[in-house]
């Protein structure tokens, strides 16, 4: 199609727009991936040392224990108590064989002990005794590391419970695999004793990235005391210098990790709980982005080229269907008023063709609009004007009619069942204007307005005649012509006289609610409030939708959704109607039936909740006083509802007893919350919400805590493989069972049955 060139100015201008987008958004996207991969690198950081800070402790803790323990036996007493300067034989054999006797917990931590007196060089392990000398070599120890040992055991100023550490290693590196606290105990005033105990760093730590520079280490005061790391000796001693580790003594807490920056690196640290000035330190280059940097531009340049691409086409397909109306039009003007350069020229110059006939459309819309007398007068009926207005509408149309009185006439068109199912909706609407045309011809002076069309169905009219029969026979008339002309009938209501203008909204109202009293009155095409009356009285308001759902509102204990039925029920029989007294007794014969049937579905008698029979319970004599029987109605279902909240409260209780015995009872098979509900045959979101509600937790987490407590118990009263363990409390795979038991008790099975022992033997030592 030729002249296209707005199509393609739309396209262009759509074009820029999406390009933008879809640059801002990539922008956003790269951003904010960038963002979230720091924050979580800096998480995991913090995290990452925060372990290695409690495997360390965990480690030191054990070991501290230890010593204190053998400083309780009286074999060990014996030994440090001795002042000789000759070794005692018999006593370095004792104290070897309680060394040996507690190897294998030095070895579930990993270290080795080693213990001398300050007055002999003799060293005793739990492996044989070694000359002070010999275990110094073996150690590595340089003379300087020899020289601090021995001015550190012989300085008399040390008090119980003293020590220090000292790092062997080759050389001046600190990059050392193990090691070695030195701890000085004070027996009495001149005879002291060092624990050597020496830790392998092999397990320190978690394996460091190669390619990436990352170091862990740790540092006493301003000294680095162990160091782990791939970079060379001079870029860890450029990186912690003096002032550094000063700072990092300052503000590390033991708690919370501190966050250093220097020369592109960060520098985490965090205190240990065991040793006080000690500091555990890891390192990590700032630049750890740029690994992850090409996968993050690609996955950018994945998403800038798929959102222009789905821009593009989105753009192609809105423009298809906004650009098709505007190319339509032209093609359609083209064959009259030529060929332009574009688009808008063909429809400028179809437009000049055009004016001429806007005027004569002018004069159309102007001959069919609702006049303004006409408007006040819908406005009126609707209730949507004011009083002051009203009088001023009145005074400035001249409505002198109105200030007396007259009659409200709504007009009704019904159609033959046969004659509106063959008829289309423009059909209906042709016949529903001729007999408006017709009913328009009929009224002649009679009427203060033109005809007000209501809707599809309805239309209005405003007469002076007063005399209800002279209104009717004018109906009867108009009506009986209209049968000889059409296919379809014609129903009135007819309003009770209007005395004062202000009462026209509530007469309209009440013309309107006649139409409900139609089918009662299947004869009359006329109806009026007098035709009425006695059927106003008679009928109470109860359907069977209504009291369908009051009952199983009740049943289910929907406590509030039951109240609101009720209430409306009340209000609609009691008050907003004037029910006779037949009435009435009726309405309350239904309250009596809809209780009835509560109670027989809760399988319960009315004497479970009354003492007396419905009947006299709602005595007939006494129904007229409306508020003593709303209160005797209330009364009764408020007492429903509380049966029916404690029955569901107890079938909550009971079912929680059953699921807490099942799984007493298969704690040790594999089950799930899909087995436990087939089982009792309840949907599993129905059992989740009573371990919530009962238990105060769901079903996996109890299920947990009682195989770990299970876990615990067998531990207790016997020795048995972790293997063995996890498959005697329910648990398949053996890494799940340690990492829930670490998870509920803070060690692992073998810590927590090590740690056991230890207290044991500690609890046996005190009672002999």
């Amino acid at each position: 199609m030729k002249n296209r060139k707005f199509y393609w100015k739309l396209f262009t201008s759509f074009l820029i727009l999406i390009i933008i987008y879809t640059f801002v958004t990539t922008s956003v996207f790269y951003y904010k991936n960038n963002q979230l991969f720091e924050n979580e690198r800096k998480n995991n950081h913090e995290a990452l040392l925060k372990q290695v800070k409690e495997k360390i402790d965990k480690r030191l803790e054990f070991a501290f224990q230890a010593t204190l323990q053998l400083e309780s036996e009286e074999i060990f007493k014996e030994y440090s108590k001795n002042t000789s300067d000759e070794p005692d034989h018999y006593q370095l054999l004792q104290v070897k064989k309680l060394l040996q006797n507690n190897l294998s917990l030095y070895s579930q931590f990993d270290y080795k002990l080693g213990i001398m007196k300050i007055n002999n060089d003799i060293i005793i392990t739990p492996a044989n005794t070694i000359s002070k000398d010999q275990y110094f070599k073996k150690l590595g120890l340089s003379k300087i590391d020899r020289e601090t040992i021995e001015k550190f055991s012989r300085d008399q100023k040390g008090i119980l419970g003293n020590y220090k550490v000292l790092a062997f290693s080759d050389g001046e590196s600190r990059n050392s695999s193990n090691i070695t606290l030195v701890k000085k105990e004070m027996i009495d005033r001149h005879q002291n004793v060092l624990f050597f105990v020496t830790f392998s760093t092999k397990t320190f730590y978690p394996d460091t990235n190669t390619l990436t520079n990352e170091s862990f280490g740790i540092v006493k005061d301003s000294d680095i005391v162990n160091f782990k790391t791939n970079m060379k000796q001079s870029k860890i001693s450029q990186l912690l210098t003096k002032d550094l580790l000063n700072k990092i003594k300052e503000k590390v807490g033991a708690k919370q990790t501190t966050l250093i920056q220097k020369s592109n690196y960060n520098i985490n640290s965090v205190r240990s709980d065991i040793l006080k000035d000690w500091n555990y330190i890891y390192i990590t280059p700032k630049n750890g982005l740029i690994s992850s940097m090409p996968n993050l531009l690609i996955s950018s340049i994945a998403v800038f080229l798929g959102l222009l691409i789905i821009g593009v086409v989105i753009t192609r397909l809105i423009l298809k269907r906004t650009y098709s109306p505007i190319g339509n039009l032209v093609g359609l003007l083209k064959g009259d008023h030529g060929s332009g350069e574009d688009e808008f020229l063909v429809i400028e110059n179809a437009i000049k063709k055009l004016k001429s006939a806007n005027e004569d459309l002018r004069k159309t819309i102007q001959n069919n609009q609702i006049s303004l007398k006409n408007k006040f007068f819908r406005d009126l009926l609707m209730g949507i004007i004011d009083k002051e207005e009203i009088h001023s509408q009145v005074q400035k149309f001249n409505i002198k009619e109105l200030k007396g009185a007259f009659r409200i006439v709504i007009f009704e068109v019904n159609y033959d069942k046969s004659l509106q199912e063959s008829l289309s909706q423009e059909g209906s609407m042709a016949l529903k204007l001729q007999a408006f045309k017709l009913l328009k011809e009929q009224i002649g002076s009679k009427a203060l307005c033109d005809i007000i069309e209501l809707d599809y169905e309805k239309a209005v009219i405003l007469i002076k005649e007063k005399e209800i029969e002279s209104v009717k026979k004018w109906i009867h008339s108009f009506v009986y012509h209209l049968d000889e002309d059409i296919n379809f009938s014609i129903m009135a209501a007819v309003s009770e006289l209007v005395i004062d203008i202000e009462q026209t909204e509530i007469m309209f109202k009440n013309a309107m609610n006649l139409f409900e009293y139609r089918f009662a009155m299947e004869k009359t095409q006329i109806l009026t409030m007098d035709d009425v009356k006695h059927l106003v009285n008679t009928n109470y308001y109860y359907p069977l939708n209504v009291e369908r759902e009051l009952i199983d509102s009740t049943l289910r204990g929907e406590d509030k959704a039951a109240i609101i039925i009720l209430d409306r029920v009340l209000e609609e029989n009691l008050y907003n109607k004037n029910l006779n007294y037949y009435a009435l007794s009726q309405f309350v014969i239904a309250i009596i039936v809809t209780i009835s049937r509560i109670l027989q579905s809760m399988n319960k008698s009315v004497h479970d909740i009354l003492d007396e029979d419905l009947s006299s319970f709602f005595e007939i004599k006494k129904i007229e006083d409306k508020t003593m029987l709303e209160k005797k109605i209330r009364s009764t279902f408020h007492i429903l509802l509380l049966q029916i909240r404690s029955k569901n409260e107890q079938e909550n209780m009971s079912m929680a007893d059953q699921l807490t015995a099942f799984i007493q009872d298969h704690y040790d098979k594999d089950i799930s919350l899909t087995d436990m509900a087939e089982h009792f045959n309840l949907t599993s979101s129905y059992i989740s919400t009573i371990f919530k509600t009962n238990m105060g937790e769901n079903f996996k987490e109890f299920l947990n805590r009682y195989r770990i407590n299970k876990a615990k118990e067998i531990l207790e009263s016997e020795s048995v493989k972790i293997n063995q363990l996890a498959g005697m409390v329910g648990y398949n795979n053996v890494n799940t069972f340690i990492r829930i038991f670490k998870k509920y008790v803070g060690l692992s099975p073998g810590q927590y049955e090590a740690m056991r022992l230890l207290h044991r033997n500690v609890n046996i030592k005190d009672n002999s």
